[in-house]
């Protein structure tokens, strides 16, 4: 497989990576197939925002004496409550999840921790005051548990203030297509929907926040772009 620098944070990796999403509640055996077939293809990123025990401890089954093989991108965030994912923005809460990951996984170190799902500028304001999630991240990079520090989003607006902060290295954000033909602070719910695609006259580039502009700070800046929804969702493939 080709391969790419992740920006500026010295990390190479494969072009293709693997989402690991749907692979959350299915047994081990098949979890064990696609991951052996990804390493084996060189899609050793892989993106792990799950807080559920089970797939945790599955990969750290499969990544046991061979960490080096395996690029792992964690969130900070990201939590389970009975069962339920959601997000939070309490440092203790989200750094506790965070170790759990770790712990589960065998490892010390993620080669990626992501300030977890900042839409809003708001949200981005409150994630990157002191205290708050992305000093925790960076507090991991000081000390050797993260090897990159990124945010996951799907809005412009607060990811292009991220970008520009200097303040993370590594952006997710969905890439393709479809999702590139609407505006930038286009909601997430309303990019499966068929009305935002109808009367379009600008693919991406509509005021008032733009995905090139996104995509160029990206590039000025020397932050890498991690693809997520690259067939949007699986949008892509219906009839």
């Amino acid at each position: 497989m080709k391969t790419s620098m992740l920006g500026r944070t010295g990390i190479k990796t494969g072009i293709i990576g693997l989402g690991l999403e749907h692979l959350e509640h299915v047994p081990y055996g098949e979890v064990a197939l696609v991951v052996e077939e990804a390493v084996a293809a060189g899609a050793l990123y892989m993106d792990l925002f799950m807080a559920s025990p089970n797939v945790r401890d599955y990969m750290g089954r499969l990544m046991k004496g061979r960490r080096s093989q395996f690029q792992i991108q964690g969130h900070i965030g990201a939590c389970l409550q009975d069962g339920q994912y959601y997000r939070t923005r309490d440092p203790a809460i989200a750094e506790r999840h965070a170790e759990d990951l770790l712990t589960r996984l065998g490892t010390d170190y993620l080669d990626t921790l992501m300030v977890h799902f900042v839409d809003e500028p708001d949200e981005w304001a409150e994630v990157s005051a002191p205290g708050g999630l992305l000093d925790i991240a960076h507090r991991w990079k000081k000390e050797g548990r993260a090897r990159a520090v990124g945010l996951s989003s799907h809005k412009v607006a607060a990811s292009l203030a991220a970008v520009e902060s200097g303040l993370v290295d590594i952006l997710m954000f969905p890439v393709n297509p479809a999702f590139d033909l609407l505006p930038g602070e286009t909601k997430l719910e309303a990019l499966w929907e068929q009305d935002p695609y109808t009367g379009m006259k600008e693919a991406g580039n509509q005021p008032v926040y733009s995905r090139r502009d996104l995509y160029l700070a990206c590039e000025r800046h020397g932050v890498a772009i991690v693809s997520m929804k690259t067939y949007a969702a699986g949008w892509m493939f219906r009839p």
